[in-house]
């Protein structure tokens, strides 16, 4: 199934099928949240994903400090 609208439209919420409105709690919705939570385990997804999202925005800040200074220094002006 799909989770929302492909285009970006907004849409009317009583024109989604029933089958996406919400988990109904099956078997198989069961079975994919136990394997997920299983594998974000075993992986360490949580501590990996947010030691990624922490080196990459440092590299970002790092990378384009200066024009960060600036903004500062120009919203600190307008104060």
């Amino acid at each position: 199934g799909r989770t929302g609208p492909e285009d970006g439209e907004l849409y009317d919420p009583a024109d989604v099928p029933v089958d996406q409105q919400s988990l109904v709690g099956s078997d198989y919705e069961i079975a994919i949240a136990v394997a997920d939570f299983g594998c974000r385990a075993a992986t360490d997804y949580v501590g990996r994903y947010t030691q990624i999202q922490f080196d990459l925005e440092t590299a970002y800040i790092a990378a384009h400090q200066t024009e960060l200074d600036k903004m500062v220094a120009t919203r600190e002006q307008q104060r």
